[in-house]
C-alpha cells in the first residue's frame, strides 16, 4: 500500500489528499482482524486512488467498490486495483446496493460544512456489518457521531491517532503535517 499513487490533479473543493498508508494499513488491518474484511464485501466511499480497496483486495475481500466523485482520481484508482469495481459517483447520491463493510476517509468538512456527517450518514444507511471512518478529532464530533451511530443501530469505538498529512497543494509549505484525528469503528448491533 505505500505504492499507493498520489491524485494526478488534487482538487480542494473535494479535499483530496492520500490517505497515509501506515494509516490505511492499520485500519483495514484491525477491519482484518475484526472479521470485516476476509469474504466481505467493501466499499470505500471518496476512494480517490484507491488505497482501501487495494488493501481489502490483498486481505482477501471477497469484493471491493471503489465510489469517487473525481473521475481523474478514479482512472488511477482502476490502474492501481486488480479487481476491484470503480464507480464515478457522489457518495451522497451514490447507487450503490447494501455492502457489508464501508472503509473510507471521507472531507473533513473543512471546504464543505458538514460533509463528513453527510458521507457518515450514507455509510449508515448502506452497511449491513460495519464503517470504519477517518475524521478530524474535536469533542463535538465524537459526541454527535456516537449519537448517529446509536440511532442508525451501531456501536462506536474511537481511536485518536496523529494523521501525518504530506504536502499536496502549492501553498503547503511544509513536507509534512500532523493533525489529530479519530478512526472510528461503528459496529451495526444485531439484535
Amino acid at each position: 500500500m505505500s505504492k499507493a499513487p498520489p491524485f494526478p490533479s488534487p482538487k480542494i473543493d473535494l479535499e483530496q489528499y492520500v490517505t497515509p498508508p501506515e494509516l490505511a494499513s492499520a485500519v483495514l488491518w484491525n477491519a482484518y482482524l475484526s472479521g470485516h474484511i476476509n469474504g466481505k464485501i467493501v466499499a470505500d466511499f471518496g476512494c480517490g486512488t484507491g488505497i482501501f480497496c487495494r488493501g481489502a483486495e490483498l486481505l482477501g475481500a471477497e469484493e471491493c467498490l471503489c465510489l469517487e466523485l473525481d473521475y481523474d482520481a478514479l482512472m488511477t484508482a482502476r490502474g492501481y486495483l486488480e479487481r476491484a469495481e470503480a464507480l464515478n459517483a457522489d457518495v451522497i447520491s451514490s447507487p450503490l446496493r447494501i455492502v457489508d463493510v464501508i472503509v473510507m476517509n471521507p472531507p473533513f468538512g473543512t471546504q464543505r460544512k458538514g460533509i463528513d456527517k453527510e458521507f457518515l450518514l450514507e455509510a449508515f444507511r448502506l452497511a449491513r456489518i460495519a464503517v470504519y471512518s477517518i475524521h478530524l478529532s474535536s469533542s463535538s464530533t465524537i459526541r454527535l457521531f456516537s449519537k448517529l451511530a446509536r440511532e442508525f443501530g451501531f456501536t462506536a469505538e474511537i481511536v485518536t491517532v496523529n494523521y501525518r498529512m504530506r504536502r499536496e497543494y502549492a501553498w503547503h509549505r511544509k513536507r509534512f503535517h500532523e493533525m489529530p484525528t479519530n478512526v472510528y469503528k461503528f459496529v451495526r448491533v444485531i439484535p
